[in-house]
């Protein structure tokens, strides 16, 4: 196998590449999907997606889906050919937007957002199967933002989108499901 064309070093440090891994996990966070930024446009708006979000989005999506890519590109050539698991992006709203109407987030905006994050996860799912990866989808069915035990944290907390304790244990057996059914 040989690198991408025009690439001549490895992504990866070389205290990484001398160690063989047998288990990759790629799992994109909420600052990769840009939750946040997206929220806050489509939140403080009358409409999503805005004028802006028209702009921004497409670039920062071709920017995700070549990085995306490429990442996929150097865990396929690895020489040691580790297992590789590609995480999905979970769904961070659920059924309830409910606490989210005090900044803007109607069920119509839900919907767009939510169409950004599928487009997203298409790039992911897509790539691992043409690399021949597994795919993890963590189920956050009843524990969205605005459920009694959500597996998010909210809008106002430090750390806003990413996953609770109870997230992360989804996450994990979301992961460990698609390893036990190689």
């Amino acid at each position: 196998r040989q690198p991408p064309s025009g690439s001549h070093s490895s992504p990866f440090p070389a205290r990484f590449r001398s160690r063989p891994a047998s288990t990759f996990l790629v799992v994109p966070g909420a600052p990769h999907v840009q939750w946040s930024s997206l929220l806050l446009a489509c939140s403080s708006s009358a409409h999503c997606p805005t004028q802006a979000e028209h702009a921004y989005v497409p670039q920062h999506f071709s920017a995700f889906a070549t990085n995306s890519l490429q990442l996929l590109s150097y865990l396929h050539l690895l020489p040691q050919h580790p297992r590789v698991l590609i995480n999905l992006y979970y769904d961070p709203f659920g059924s309830n937007v409910d606490c989210l109407a005090e900044v803007g987030v109607t069920t119509d905006k839900q919907r767009a957002m939510l169409s950004k994050l599928s487009a997203i996860n298409e790039v992911l799912r897509t790539g691992a199967e043409a690399a021949s990866f597994k795919v993890a989808a963590p189920n956050f069915a009843d524990h969205g933002l605005c459920s009694p035990a959500p597996f998010v944290q909210g809008v106002k907390a430090k750390a806003p989108f990413h996953p609770t304790p109870g997230g992360e244990v989804a996450i994990a057996l979301a992961v460990e499901r698609a390893l036990r059914n190689e």
